[in-house]
């Protein structure tokens, strides 16, 4: 029993200054192959956390571009032949492309300060946020306006927001000009 409780104990003193034994040296590889592993296991998680930040921020700035920032479409009474134009069509591209298409067929080209007080205009005109509802009614006239403001889309059709409308469109017409 005594030569069991001594055991434990070493034969010899351990010198420092011997060669390594193989035990040792598997000991070092263990441990080697657990920092590398380790080092990995750091490197796909910041991969991850890298791809969970990038997409958002890819999305948003490849997200398509609203290219069209004003459109106003109307539609004149019946048309009794195939040959008239009853409708005009305006749109207001992002690049200052305005073409005119219906009764009046034309393209011009408005400068980024046109097209930066048109949106100043839509903006401080505050349809965005009005409530556009109304209840339907029969009429001759007819008309759709589409707005896309700073990644808003707004379609309204008539009679919603006529007098709001009537105001705006003067405006934008004025700088058209």
């Amino acid at each position: 029993m005594d030569e069991a409780l001594n055991y434990s104990q070493p034969d010899s003193p351990i010198n420092v200054n011997e060669p390594t034994t193989p035990a040792q040296t598997e000991d070092d590889f263990d441990t080697d192959k657990f920092l590398l592993h380790r080092k990995r296991k750091k490197l796909i998680i910041l991969a991850v956390v890298a791809v969970i930040i990038l997409i958002p921020i890819l999305i948003f700035f490849l997200r398509p571009k609203e290219d069209i920032i004003y459109q106003r479409y109307e539609e004149f009474g019946p048309c009794l032949t195939g040959n008239e134009n009853c409708y005009q069509k305006l749109v207001i591209h992002q690049s200052g492309l305005v073409v005119y298409e219906g009764k009046e067929n034309k393209q011009i080209q408005i400068s980024d300060k046109g097209i930066r007080k048109i949106k100043s205009i839509i903006n401080n005109s505050q349809i965005m946020e009005t409530n556009c509802q109304e209840p339907p009614i029969l009429m001759a006239y007819k008309s759709t306006h589409t707005l896309s403001i700073n990644g808003a889309r707004k379609v309204i059709e008539a009679p919603g927001c006529e007098n709001e409308f009537d105001v705006l469109d003067l405006s934008i017409e004025k700088l058209l000009k």
